[in-house]
């Protein structure tokens, strides 16, 4: 989970690949340091935006120290 990612990811995993995405949904994109990433997912969860749950598990990307994660949503 998270918190593996966060003791000692792989910072050379290559970033998702957003290209072929269904257009029927919407995403919304955290990008930063792994803990804000996560410290910034808890206070969503914690003002009714998002599950916890619902986010993808934060990635590590091409660049050092930074980390991605997705949440995907249907369009309504």
């Amino acid at each position: 989970m998270a918190e593996e990612f966060l003791s000692g990811g792989d910072f050379n995993t290559p970033t998702p690949n957003f290209a072929n995405l269904d257009p029927r949904w919407n995403r919304v994109i955290l990008i930063g340091e792994p803990n804000w990433v996560l410290t910034t997912i808890h206070q969503l969860h914690l003002q009714g935006f998002a599950e916890v749950g619902d986010w993808g598990q934060p990635l590590p990307t091409q660049n050092p120290g930074e980390a991605i994660a997705v949440l995907k949503r249907p369009r309504v």
